[in-house]
């Protein structure tokens, strides 16, 4: 079932059991005490909501004390939302029974409903979800759903929501935006990844410091070699998405240095978007999948036991395989670490092919999916 996230404003809400009996119509009520706060948020993340609930008589600011509630505050919420560049209907919940009577405040309010009146709370949840149907953006939202449901979930947060939905509404040609801005992008990833962390399916020391997204990245395709999967993270088909994704989007967010791709050159370059939209279609395509398999990354102790870091203190035992233009290949017994060894170190211990030794390793400071022999601790 789809979730209408209504923006509701009422110095009350704490009180009522009003937020619980929405969301078995399928709304979250989001509640605020006071017009000021509210309205700050609608117009700080206008893409996340999709209908508006009021007091009649509310704060205005949220250190308002009590019996300074006033009509007045909920016309000037009414007049600051008809200004925004996204249309809502209102509609105000009361329990004050004078706003029924007053001519004046319903000529501005089309859709009240009384507080504790049964029937009228039945035909406002009705009411507001047939009006959230109807917008745009939900008809969009409801398109992507398995999308869209990650920010209801609390994977995405509401910043990458409106990300997301610009992304949406340029694939289905009701918007241009800048298809030489990969950046955004990137942002849902790290979105993603973050949460993926807090639910300790990354690893804390993966997710954390300098690189922590290629290091993310490394971990959940099942080449991070500092660990042992106990089972896949992602299917085969999303890793390669995920791992050319990020290639890309990473040579696209920067402008200097070793620039493999150059992707920032070329899409300033090209006359099509096709590399702009496939971006956007990869991206699309591993958030689908999380959305539809996201209960089964809910459980944090079954997260944490998909993986285990490898203790390494004592070395790793294992032979040399290959010698190819003086590098060696090692290959531990475990099957588990299989790194190439510098001409400098094969030449120092002299060592042949077959031979067993016991190691420690080093990530390559060029790509951190690969690593090295450090120390040789015995041949």
């Amino acid at each position: 079932m789809s979730l209408y996230n209504i923006l509701w404003i009422d110095d009350q809400h704490e009180k009522l059991p009003t937020k619980h009996r929405a969301k078995t119509f399928g709304i979250n009520l989001h509640p605020f005490k006071s017009k000021n706060l509210g309205l700050i948020e609608l117009e700080s993340n206008l893409s996340f909501y999709d209908g508006i609930l009021l007091d009649a008589r509310c704060f205005e600011f949220e250190d308002d004390l009590s019996g300074t509630e006033d009509t007045q505050y909920s016309i000037d919420a009414l007049q600051r939302i008809n200004s925004l560049s996204k249309k809502f209907e209102v509609f105000v919940l009361t329990g004050q029974s004078e706003e029924f009577i007053d001519g004046t405040y319903k000529k501005l309010f089309k859709n009240v409903y009384e507080k504790g009146n049964d029937t009228h709370f039945r035909e406002l949840m009705e009411r507001l979800v047939i009006s959230a149907k109807e917008s745009p953006d939900m008809q969009i939202k409801s398109k992507y759903d398995s999308i869209f449901m990650l920010v209801n979930e609390g994977v995405l947060n509401k910043l990458t929501l409106s990300i997301l939905l610009e992304y949406a509404k340029y694939l289905d040609n009701e918007i241009a935006i800048n298809t030489n801005e990969l950046t955004p992008l990137r942002k849902v990833i790290e979105n993603l990844f973050t949460y993926l962390k807090n639910q300790k399916l990354i690893p804390e020391e993966v997710g954390n410091g300098n690189g922590w997204i290629n290091r993310s990245k490394t971990f959940l395709i099942g080449q991070d070699r500092n660990y042992h999967y106990n089972e896949e993270i992602l299917p085969q088909i999303f890793s390669g998405t995920l791992d050319r994704l990020l290639f890309i989007l990473q040579d696209g967010a920067h402008f200097d240095g070793s620039l493999r791709l150059e992707v920032d050159k070329y899409l300033k370059s090209t006359t099509n978007d096709y590399l702009f939209k496939s971006a956007i279609y990869g991206l699309f395509d591993i958030l689908s999948w999380f959305g539809t398999n996201l209960s089964s990354f809910k459980d944090e102790s079954k997260n944490f036991a998909k993986w285990q870091l490898l203790d390494k203190s004592e070395g790793i035992t294992g032979r040399i395989i290959e010698i190819r233009n003086d590098f060696g290949k090692f290959q531990s017994n475990d099957d588990l670490t299989n790194c190439g060894i510098l001409p400098a170190i094969m030449k120092s211990y002299n060592l042949r092919i077959g031979q067993e030794i016991t190691i420690t390793t080093k990530p390559d400071p060029k790509n951190d999916r690969n690593i090295h022999v450090d120390k040789i601790l015995k041949s």
